[in-house]
């Protein structure tokens, strides 16, 4: 079995012209089973706990309580995506030593979108809107948003490690199509946005904001490598 292998899975030339008719070919199943886990696990919180200053309350607590499972959080929080990011440099490496130039393509595709939505995009939405995190709103004298602040304080929204996380691992899902492993994805999407609203990082709404626009980022990189060459989804061998 390879790794990496030549087209099976081709892209219409049809589809090259429009970011929306590029989205037909786009595996939806996979997207979808990478994000269930964290909507539904936020669906839950938002059931059981409540939402804004309830949850922020309930989670300190639960933080003070626990120091075992808090620190397991920070660990999720502080190096979750690093993970991801060496599986695409174990992909890049492969795909130079195989002299395969369409993974290359879409490992740099995908490196650039991140770059551009995960992080520029996503701190400029944070220092325009000025959000303060969970914990400093509870101080009334800190709870109003001051747009355009640099400091760290106020970039609670959106949540940009939800966005890190879904980005790489809904692009992941989509490359490999295999629900198994989509499920391992969405598992780790949720793990980390479920960890930045335990540790008071972010509100519910702001990891949601997070996980839209890490979508959003994995639609644009198919877009893109569907214009710049027609592919098949790699290790679709590994789910037969």
């Amino acid at each position: 079995m390879t790794l990496f292998f030549h087209p099976v899975y081709p892209y219409s030339p049809g589809m090259r012209n429009g970011f929306f008719a590029s989205l037909s070919l786009y595996p939806w199943r996979h997207l979808c089973i990478s994000l269930a886990p964290l909507a539904i696990s936020l669906i839950l919180l938002a059931t059981l706990i409540g939402t804004g200053e309830t949850l922020v309350l309930y989670f300190r607590e639960m933080r003070m309580q626990d120091i075992g499972l808090t620190n397991a959080m920070y660990f999720v929080s502080h190096t979750g995506r690093y993970f991801l990011y060496a599986i695409y440099a174990a992909l890049f490496i492969n795909a130079i030593y195989k002299r395969d130039g369409i993974q290359i393509k879409r490992v740099l595709i995908f490196s650039i979108v991140q770059i551009c939505i995960a992080a520029l995009f996503v701190q400029c939405i944070k220092i325009v809107v000025g959000s303060p995190r969970p914990l400093l709103a509870l101080d009334i004298d800190n709870s109003s948003r001051m747009p355009f602040s640099l400091s760290n304080n106020y970039h609670s929204f959106p949540s940009g490690h939800t966005t890190e996380m879904t980005s790489a691992s809904a692009t992941l899902a989509s490359w490999f199509q295999s629900p198994a492993f989509s499920c391992i994805m969405g598992i780790l999407i949720a793990l980390m946005g479920i960890s930045r609203i335990y540790l008071s990082q972010h509100r519910l709404s702001e990891v949601v904001a997070g996980m839209v626009l890490g979508a959003t980022a994995s639609l644009l990189i198919h877009f893109f490598c569907s214009r710049e060459y027609s592919y098949d989804c790699p290790f679709r061998s590994l789910s037969r």
